[in-house]
């Protein structure tokens, strides 16, 4: 009575699937290389998550009913309606009508002219986002959330450019617009304010940190810690990834932020550089998220 599901993701690679062959038609027998047989169930299931089938033979794909989802199916609006739901009340229609006036042409200057630096989905571009914007309740909040959610993943020089360009679509002041980029909201004053850094920070006393070496808090580091303790909150914790060159600090952010939280647990992984640039990770992990440092 119980049913299972195998769920393979990747190419549909001929060195492997020709021996799932087998398993896919009426016998449900799997024979392994060692000459080993193993028969499978009729509440055993199989799905294969694929980019294309180059790579399948038709023996393969006969044995296989095949669904087709294109990224021109996707509805953003559908997204975008089931996270409002999760929202609270007293501020789903306030958002709902700076999306409707910025969040989609925000989307699609994204996805059509922004440089990003880890390749993503449409649906991945909606999400990051979203994942700023929960508990807004101003439009001085919305416009720098959404340059801080959606422009989390543009290259520097993108993100100027994108910031410019939602900055203008809001027509909110900024006190600095060389520095957009620094740009943060100030809840007390409900506006936009800048990112600098205050004169605690610039007379750290190291004696006063015993284990490690403190985090200066930099305008750059003020801005990515208050995006990664978004993604962080009790309410809206998810996974995601820091991705950074060798040496910029992405541990010891990483870290500054996990430590706030009891909560949270973090993990070092070193995993086999895939480039020069991105050859470590580091892992947070919490009761409802994982984060992965690259």
């Amino acid at each position: 009575e119980v049913h299972s599901w195998v769920v393979c993701d990747g190419d549909v690679d001929p060195e492997w699937i020709e021996s799932l062959n087998s398993v896919l038609d009426d016998n449900r027998l799997l024979t392994l290389p060692s000459g080993w047989r193993i028969q499978f169930g009729p509440n055993v299931n199989f799905i294969f998550e694929t980019h294309d089938l180059s790579y399948a033979s038709p023996a393969t794909v006969s044995r296989m009913g095949i669904i087709f989802l294109s990224d021109e199916d996707i509805n953003v609006e559908g997204l975008v309606f089931a996270w409002l739901n999760t929202q609270p009340e007293n501020t789903t229609r306030f958002l709902a009508q700076l999306i409707e006036d910025h969040f989609y042409k925000a989307v699609h200057w994204v996805a059509q002219q922004g440089e990003l630096v880890v390749t993503t989905s449409l649906v991945g571009i909606v999400m990051n986002g979203l994942s700023q914007l929960h508990g807004v309740s101003t439009r001085a909040h919305f416009t720098v959330a959404l340059v801080q959610g959606l422009g989390g993943n543009l290259s520097p020089a993108s993100r100027d450019v994108f910031a410019k360009q939602v900055f203008q679509w809001t027509s909110e002041f900024v006190p600095d617009n060389i520095r957009l980029l620094y740009a943060c909201y100030n809840h007390t004053r409900d506006c936009v304010d800048s990112y600098s850094m205050s004169p605690e920070d610039e007379h750290l006393q190291l004696d006063t940190y015993r284990s490690s070496l403190p985090l200066v808090m930099t305008a750059d580091v003020k801005r990515t810690v208050d995006v990664l303790e978004m993604w962080l909150e009790p309410d809206t914790r998810q996974p995601f990834l820091l991705v950074g060159p060798q040496g910029c600090g992405k541990r010891a952010l990483g870290g500054s932020v996990a430590h706030s939280d009891r909560a949270i647990v973090l993990t070092i992984s070193l995993c086999k550089p895939r480039d020069p640039s991105h050859d470590n990770t580091v892992g947070i992990e919490g009761p409802r998220g994982v984060c992965c440092l690259q």
